[in-house]
């Protein structure tokens, strides 16, 4: 069975799949580099890649890339899916190489030799994966059932992430140390720069268009994240839910290997909720801001667990069609089999404008 890079229409077709992944602010901050026929590596894109784009690391608010890892966690899981769905076993090496190349992430090893069908799980994940998006819109009044609930926490804790309910007293606690959160990061000026960057303006499939964007919510502590700092006028008011439900999401440790399992985690819970018709945004401005201010992360109030947080999620079931956050149109893939290495154009897309390819590679350096 032909491996699924044996050319660029099955590779993109992993591709894809991968960047439909939630990232922080949109910055779709991975990149791919296919090794050998039955390996890929994902790579954090945390440098100026030529001219193509300014680097996707959010270097104030997320200054130990803990987010940045995260994301791209959740871009692993989807790749897993979209190999899988072809027959493939394959094998995940994470933080391969820490030391001598620490933005190598992830190396997948494809086997390409024996074919299994994929479970019934692996095949309705990767079927669910174009229907995700945040949600930033008012959810109906109807609540996720505990059932439902307790599916998303199955799914984190099979990738050694640890998802929580939180009771009606945390989520109070939590929404108003978000609006703290949001206050005080809204007086930094490198801040707002960073965020005026991939808000106001986004196009070329990067950072949160105004389309993708919700209204704003009639609340002293509002349950979703104001991200029109830089667009003209202002947006709708609108009344939200009146009983958020909110999720945590933690790790045993955290390090680099432990954010990018949470990606994962993450990606997989919002895959199954998407499967029972379920939506997400999130509230992680108290996590930033201690990242920010270089403080440990905590959650509000008495937490009973001995355990590291790592994102907040507000679920429920949508009450209006809400537009999908575009994805970048020329990917960063580079094929690393061919000598120089050449990168990888989605088929029957018009290239970009021309850019030498070692410039590219080597992050913005020059070629010898």
């Amino acid at each position: 069975m032909l491996s699924p890079f044996a050319d660029d229409r099955s590779l993109y077709r992993v591709i894809r799949a991968a960047q439909q992944a939630p990232s922080v602010l949109n910055t779709q901050p991975w990149s791919f580099w296919v090794r050998a026929d039955d390996r890929i590596e994902l790579r954090a894109n945390t440098g100026q890649a030529g001219d193509r784009h300014p680097s996707r690391w959010l270097t104030v608010t997320d200054p130990a890339a803990r987010e940045l890892a995260i994301s791209c966690g959740a871009a692993l899981f989807n790749l897993r899916m979209a190999i899988r769905v072809t027959g493939h076993d394959l094998v995940t090496w994470l933080l391969p190489d820490p030391d001598g190349d620490p933005a190598l992430l992830a190396s997948v090893e494809v086997v390409t030799g024996r074919v299994r069908r994929p479970t019934a799980d692996e095949q309705e994940f990767y079927e669910a994966i174009p229907r995700r998006h945040t949600y930033r819109w008012p959810f109906s009044h109807r609540r996720v059932r505990a059932n439902v609930l307790a599916a998303l926490a199955s799914a984190a804790a099979k990738e050694q992430g640890w998802l929580r309910v939180l009771f009606p007293f945390q989520v109070a606690s939590w929404l108003r140390v978000t609006a703290h959160a949001e206050s005080v990061l809204s007086h930094d000026e490198l801040y707002l720069a960073e965020l005026l960057r991939w808000t106001s303006g986004a196009d070329d499939g990067f950072g949160i268009p105004e389309a993708a964007d919700g209204p704003q919510p009639f609340a002293v502590c509002p349950p979703v994240r104001d991200f029109s700092t830089g667009w003209p006028g202002g947006r709708p008011v609108a009344k939200f839910e009146s009983h958020t439900q909110l999720l945590s999401l933690a790790t045993s440790g955290d390090e680099p290997l432990d954010w990018l399992r949470a990606g994962q985690a993450l990606q997989r819970a919002l895959l199954t909720g998407t499967r029972y018709g379920v939506a997400a945004s999130f509230l992680t401005q108290p996590l930033e801001l201690a990242d920010h201010d270089n403080e440990p992360r905590r959650w509000p109030g008495a937490w009973p667990y001995r355990e590291w947080p790592q994102m907040l999620i507000r679920v429920g079931y949508p009450a209006r069609p809400a537009p999908a956050t575009p994805r970048e149109t020329f990917p960063d893939v580079v094929d690393m089999r061919s000598d120089p290495p050449r990168r990888v154009l989605p088929p029957g897309v018009p290239p970009p404008a021309p850019e030498p390819v070692s410039r590219w590679v080597l992050g913005g350096l020059p070629a010898d």
